[in-house]
This record gives structure tokens, sequence and C-alpha cells, in this order.
């Protein structure tokens, strides 16, 4: 596989630890920063001193610029006018900085738009984890790095120590990354970083632009909800005897009562409870009298469901409105899963239920509209590709309906036969299997996932039958296992590797689930790239990025030319990773005044 060549860093380079001494210049005039900035010999280190850690209300204190051979400037940004005012002697230089999102954000946020290498996606790209600078300095430099002055008053009059340590940080990290290139190429990471990297321009704008939020909408549909768990908490406690629904400990003694003589069969926490989360009642009602299963699934699941909306995405959403924009910023990582995919929090908008109830609240401001799209079925096609399955590849590229297409098939029928119900159950049978789940697993997930309730036999037969309709995916599970068996990795399409030291060590869900969900997640970074260069020349925005969709804000007038930019960057992303691959159904874009129209 060809490995991209990094800008700035394209050609080999000696990395020397810089010991425990750093040389620096402190600059607090602003024609002396730009120039000292233009003599600095490109690529530089760079770190950011702030005096908290919102762009949007903090400030950006301290710019530290190293190139490894001068001393490292340290920038008074106050002093020099902010760092709007050294932009046009930033934009030039080639910087890494460790988690350089955090530093891009105050570089936007003062209109200093700039692509940073970073060492944290660089790390991530080779070992799938994320890891502090000093833990990179420590692993790489034999370098012990002090991090206490990190939460120090960065507002007042500084000190020696914190100049030191600003200097310090951008002189390691610009020793560090020249490491983790060779690195990248030698693995053959090169591509996989680059996805990670080129995908940051949007995540920052998702950040920094916020989407719209209904903060008295949320009001009043917490205060419904809340009056629906309390009724149902009443008439469960009459139900139960007595017991309390919310106490996981007199839940488990009700359970042990009706298990009677099967208690050693029901899940228990290390301490020797019986467990009672709605996942476990799930997977394990069949182990219940019919009057309990009644009442599990009829009140118990309906309150555990409600109950958990309210602690949460009750009020505590609302917590998360800037003061300043009034809108939720939540922060993105591309270095929060293993897998490569993308993590979100403060608030986590992957969590958020698929009710139009909660969705609506999520509203575009007047004059502007929400342009929504999502991939459809993108890792069932993804296994597809990589398998490869002939006949689900053909009902693709036929724009057929893949879940009806497998009802008929694990139920003997024609298509046309097949119901809005049997379709829900295929799929479930197409996702559920598709990593590599029994019997039990798919009726406990059919049923949590879809509120499709089936036997455990059942189960077992639609397994068979699937495999037998998509013999592809079973010589791919055959044929994967005993791989990373023997290598004892498994890898995406562009190269991402999980790895494991035994093979007892290793999780068949995982080997059919990594390939898949990280290659699926390296077309949405691929994406995310087209769309940031898509969306330059008109007045429209990406807000969120919630699994395998996206939402983007835009002026009314001009919806539909950002509809079509956006189905056709997603389009661009799945292309980019598979050249083969049919675009017919791939995505489709829907434009309304909420999430919740979609």
């Amino acid at each position: 596989m060809r490995q991209e060549i990094l800008p700035g860093f394209d050609r080999p380079q000696t990395a020397a630890s810089p010991g425990l001494e750093v040389q620096w210049r402190h600059i607090d005039q602003v024609q002396i920063a730009r120039e000292a900035i233009a003599a600095l010999h490109s690529p530089v280190g760079l770190d950011l001193e702030t005096t908290g850690l919102d762009p949007l209300e903090a400030q950006a204190r301290l710019l530290s610029l190293s190139d490894g051979v001068s001393p490292v400037l340290v920038i008074d940004l106050p002093a020099v006018g902010g760092l709007g005012a050294l932009r046009d002697a930033l934009l030039p230089l080639a910087a890494v900085a460790h988690n350089a999102s955090f530093d891009m954000s105050f570089l936007a946020a003062a209109g200093v738009r700039m692509v940073l290498h970073c060492s944290l996606l660089a790390w991530h790209a080779l070992t799938n984890r994320r890891v502090s600078l000093a833990r990179l300095a420590q692993e790489l430099l034999r370098l012990e790095l002090d991090k206490s002055l990190q939460i120090s008053d960065w507002s007042g009059a500084l000190a020696p120590e914190q100049l030191r340590y600003a200097a310090l940080d951008a002189l390691c990290v610009r020793q560090i990354f020249p490491i983790l290139v060779g690195r990248l190429r030698e693995a053959q990471r090169t591509r996989v970083y680059q996805l990670q990297r080129n995908a940051q321009l949007a995540l920052l704008d998702m950040e920094l632009h916020g989407i719209g939020f209904d903060r008295g909408g949320l009001h009043v549909l917490v205060e419904g909800i809340a009056r629906r768990r309390d009724a149902l908490a009443l008439d469960l406690a009459q139900a139960l005897g007595g017991i309390n629904p919310s106490s996981g400990r007199q839940l488990g003694h009700w359970v042990a009562r009706e298990l009677g003589a099967t208690p050693a069969r029901w899940p228990r926490t290390p301490g020797g409870q019986l467990r009672t989360g709605a996942d476990e009642f799930l997977r394990n009602l069949d182990l219940l009298g019919e009057t309990a299963r009644s009442l599990v699934t009829d009140r118990l699941l309906p309150f555990k469901d409600l109950d958990k909306k309210l602690s949460a995405f009750g009020m505590a959403l609302g917590a998360h409105v800037h003061p300043r924009t009034g809108r939720l910023h939540p922060r993105y990582s591309l270095a929060g899963t293993n897998t490569g995919r993308m993590s979100c929090g403060h608030p986590n908008l992957h969590q958020i239920p698929r009710e139009r109830a909660y969705r609506s609240l999520f509203r575009a401001p007047p004059g502007r509209c929400l342009v929504i799209a999502d991939y459809s079925q993108v890792e069932l096609r993804t296994a597809a590709h990589l398998a490869p399955e002939p006949l689900l590849l053909e009902a693709y590229a036929r724009g057929q309906d893949t879940h009806r297409l497998t009802g008929a098939m694990i139920l003997g029928k024609p298509e046309e036969e097949v119901s809005a119900a049997e379709r829900q159950l295929a799929k479930a049978v197409n996702f559920g299997l598709l990593f590599g789940q029994g019997a039990r697993g798919l009726r406990a997930y059919a049923a949590a996932s879809y509120g499709v309730n089936i036997t455990e036999a059942q189960a077992a037969a639609y397994r068979e039958a699937w495999f037998d309709a998509y013999p592809g995916f079973r010589s791919w599970h055959r044929r994967s296992a005993q791989e990373a068996a023997r290598s004892l990795q498994v890898s995406t399409v562009a190269g991402r590797v999980l790895r494991w030291q035994t093979r007892e060590d290793i999780s068949l869900p995982s080997v059919y689930n990594f390939p898949v969900q990280g290659s699926a997640a390296e077309v949405m970074l691929a994406a995310l790239q087209a769309l940031e260069m898509a969306l330059r020349d008109i007045d429209a925005f990406p807000v969120a990025v919630i699994h395998d969709e996206i939402v983007l804000e835009c002026a009314q007038e001009i919806a539909p030319v950002a509809a079509l930019r956006l189905c056709e960057s997603m389009r661009a992303g799945m292309r980019a990773l598979f050249p083969q691959a049919t675009l017919e159904g791939l995505v489709e874009a829907r434009v309304g005044a909420s999430w919740a129209d979609k």
C-alpha cells in the first residue's frame, strides 16, 4: 500500500533528546514576534498555554514554537495583540502539537485556521491508544516531564519556571514527532494517521459552531418523563410486593425468588449480587416464569428506560448549553476508541435517544435549517466488501432492500411477502450475526436493539439460514478467525491494526468487529475531509457527527446546494476507501428545522 508523505516531515530527520535544559526567548512585541517566526526553520513544534479549556471564553496566554535548533520562541500573546496578530506569520508554518485539536481550536477562534500535525493522533494510529505528552517524552526521549505547572495560573504575570515549562513542551513535541513519522512509515500506518489528521478541521468546525438547542423544550420533556416514571414506580412497587424497583439489591432478591432452583444461571456482580440491569433482564428472560416475564417486559423495562433517560438526558443535558452562544458545543475525539471511530462528550450526542421528542430539541436558529444525512448500512456494506459477499454486493448495486432480501432468505418466502415486522427481524439478524453472535446473543440483541422477541431455537435456525444465504460471510468468519490465530492481529482497509499477545487473548467478536467498524470509521473520516473542502465557499458548516450520520447547519436559501455537497462528500468518503463500491442508495439527505426532521 502506498504511504503518503507527511508535508513538512517528508525527509528523514534526526531526533535528539532536549535533555532537562531548554533555551527560550521570551517575546512581548508583535513585530519582533513576526520576524522571529519567519526566521524559524520549518517544521516546528507548537504549544499553547491558555487560561482555560474553552476557546470561546478562555484566553490563549503563551505561544511556544520550536524548530529544534534555535531557542524556543515563547510569545506573550496578550502583549502582542493575540494569535490573530500573528496570523500571516503562522499560516506558512508546518507545525506539530500534542492533542493538536486543542491548539487548533484556539488558533481558529482567533482567525488562524491551521491544520497541525498531531503526535497524539500519530501514536493512536500506531497503537490504538491515547497518550499524554509526558508519557511520550518518557517513552521516546527518556525524559521525565514535570506537568505540575499545567494547572498553574496562566492569567497574570508569569514566572520563569512557567516560561520554561511552555518552551519545553514545544521542544519535546518537535523532537518526538520525527520518531513517530519513522514508525508510521515502518508500520505502514501513514494513511491511517493522515485520515485522522485531515478530519481535524471538520471536527473543529463542529466544536466551535456548536448546535442549536431548545433548553425550554427540554424542561417540558423532562417533566413529562418524570411523571410517567414516578407513576410506573408506584405501580411496580405494588406488583413487586413492596420492592423498590430502583434498588438493585432489592430487585436482586426478587429475581432470586422468581428463579427458584436456577439462580446460579443468572449473571452476578463481582460481589456476588444478582445483576439487575436492563441488558441482564433481556438476555435472561427465558429463565423467569411467565408471570415474571410479563412484569419485566411490560413494566420493569419501561421503568428502567424512563429512569435512565432522566438520569442521563434530563436537565443535566441543558447544563451543557454554553452561556455565551446558547448552543451545545460537544467535544469530539479522533483518538477516543481503539477502532478509530470518533467519540463524543460534554454532552455525548451518540447516546441521545432516537425518539423525536429528544431529537427535536436540536434545532437550527431562525432563517437557517439543518441538513441531515447518514450512510445506509455502512457497516454491512463494509463487511460485504471485506468478505466479499457477492450476493449482498449485487443487491446494493441493484438498489435492492437488503433487509427485505435477508428476511425472504431466512424465512423462505418471496421478498414481496416479507412484512414490516419480518424486515425488522431481518435487520436484527443482519447486524447481529455480522459480528459473530451465537443464538443466545442474537435473541438478546434482537430484543434489546430492535424490539423483536424470538426464542433461542428460532435464533439458532435464523443463524444457520443466514450463513447459508450468505456463504461469503461464513467463509470470511472462518478465514478471519484462522488468520487471527496465526498472526495474532486483524486490520482495517487503511491499515489500522489490532494485536493480541497470545491466542488465548483473542476475542472472536473483535476479530470481525474491528475490521468492519474501523474501516467504516475510515470512510467517515475521508468524508469529513471532503466535506470541509466542499463547504468553504457557502454559508454551511457541520454541527454534529453521530455514528454514521452527519448534520449540517446552513442558510435556508442554500439548503439544496448544501444537501448535494453533503451527499457528494459522503460518497467520496466511501470511494476513497472502497474504490469499487457502488454508491446506489448509499446516502440521502433531508432538510428540516430540527434533527428530528429526517
